[in-house]
């Protein structure tokens, strides 16, 4: 009998484990999406863009943001359009492949945990795959003629409040000090991952670049109006190899991505080397 309960009990921890990632298709701001859902974030992964629209954590707050109108206007779209994950790709004719809201890719699910993107151009591939804990991309195909970028555009703990929150690279933090894209401030280095968090929420967001070397990174805030960090709404805008604009630097295929939530707050140096740990050993 013991040994009944003992069997029932593994087989229903191995079937939850098998089920950590559930892969679903459903509308969002009228567009078709991949809904998927992990132990520590829900993605909204919008098919045509072949971008993250959504990124919701357990308490319900949206990571993105993303909407349509105002759509492409600086800097009111701050607070809609501009907002996404990854934003590969800008300024050349499949400007909008990988970002929310446009119809320049395809999307299918491959396997039970993945997701393939194509740009309809067929200069461009990339896969997600996602994990309990975070989503890995993939970078499989590029155009040699052009760059690109990877961009975290969104609202930390789903609002727009400079004065209460923070962010931090692999080289330290927290660091609460703010930089005001529309007066023609950003920060730039060279960078492996970075964590972005609300003195008011138990957790932060994380983006790491796995690969060995890329260009210069950069980090700013864009408010949606001519107040700057003072607007009412905006984005915190980073970038892996986007050193103007948003406009992107990198050439690497075969690069690896990752992004996910942490449950902790940042607020010493020693929650920062907790951190520290937690992302490096994803990224191994």
């Amino acid at each position: 009998m013991k040994f009944s309960y003992f069997f029932t009990f593994v087989f229903c921890l191995g079937f939850y484990h098998s089920i950590a990632v559930t892969i679903t298709e459903g509308l969002y701001k009228g567009i078709e999406h991949f809904i998927v859902y992990t132990k520590y974030a829900t993605y909204y992964y919008d098919k045509s863009g072949g971008a993250f629209s959504r990124i919701v954590d357990k308490q319900g707050n949206d990571w993105v943001g993303f909407k349509k109108d105002p759509w492409e206007t600086y800097p009111e779209s701050a607070a809609s359009s501009f907002r996404g994950v990854p934003n590969l790709v800008y300024e050349s004719d499949d400007h909008g492949v990988g970002m929310p809201g446009y119809e320049k890719c395809s999307s299918e699910k491959i396997g039970r945990r993945s997701i393939q993107t194509t740009s309809l151009s067929g200069k461009w591939q990339w896969t997600w795959v996602f994990h309990k804990k975070y989503a890995e991309l993939i970078i499989e195909k590029i155009d040699a003629n052009h760059k690109y970028g990877f961009m975290y555009n969104g609202i930390i703990a789903g609002r727009f409040n400079p004065d209460n929150q923070y962010y931090g690279t692999n080289l330290g933090g927290p660091i609460f000090k703010k930089y005001d894209l529309y007066q023609g401030e950003k920060i730039y280095g060279n960078w492996q991952w970075s964590y972005f968090g609300d003195r008011d929420f138990n957790r932060v967001f994380f983006v790491a670049s796995a690969n060995p070397e890329h260009h210069i990174d950069s980090y700013s805030i864009l408010g949606n109006s001519s107040k700057g960090i003072d607007s009412e709404n905006g984005m915190v805008t980073f970038g892996f190899g986007v050193r103007e604009g948003f406009s992107g630097q990198l050439r690497e295929e075969d690069a690896h991505f990752l992004i996910g939530f942490i449950h902790k707050r940042i607020e010493k140096p020693k929650d920062h080397l907790k951190i520290k740990k937690l992302i490096e050993g994803y990224m191994k």
